[in-house]
């Protein structure tokens, strides 16, 4: 917990305002061209791959999901910055949260850390292990 307020800032920065800097960018490009290189010499996935795509056809299933050479190399800093736009932060938003917390102090912290506004929050309990005297709860927050 000592670290909870660190990470939700953390959180909320990520949602809100990336940042997406050009050298991490390039970096992780790198990597990713690297692993790609070393997929393309490895039969047992190059025939898994084969599978997948026959198996699987037109899905994303049949797609490998760290991609292909092309589109690494073709993606851009600013098509990232879209596709966070379009497709990640606060809006629908769910947050669970599994353990022992208090709700009352992690939205405390959350509004203060996120600036991100109210939150509808639902509550669900579930006994996860039926046989133990231990009950897990989840804390779910939506936006």
């Amino acid at each position: 917990m000592e670290d909870l307020p660190l990470l939700l800032g953390l959180l909320a920065e990520s949602l809100t305002t990336p940042t997406f800097p050009a050298d991490e960018v390039e970096k992780l490009r790198a990597q990713l061209l690297t692993g790609l290189a070393i997929r393309a010499q490895d039969t047992m996935d190059l025939a898994s791959m084969a599978f997948e795509r026959m198996l699987f056809e037109n899905h994303p299933y049949g797609r490998p999901s760290d991609g292909f050479i092309e589109t690494i190399q073709s993606i851009t800093r600013k098509d990232m910055q879209e596709f966070h736009r379009l497709h990640f932060g606060p809006k629908g938003m769910v947050v669970a949260i599994v353990g022992r917390s208090s709700l009352k102090k992690l939205l405390k912290r959350w509004s203060a850390s996120s600036g991100i506004g109210m939150f509808q929050v639902r509550l669900e309990s579930r006994n996860y292990l039926r046989t133990s005297r231990l009950r897990k709860r989840s804390n779910i927050i939506t936006r």
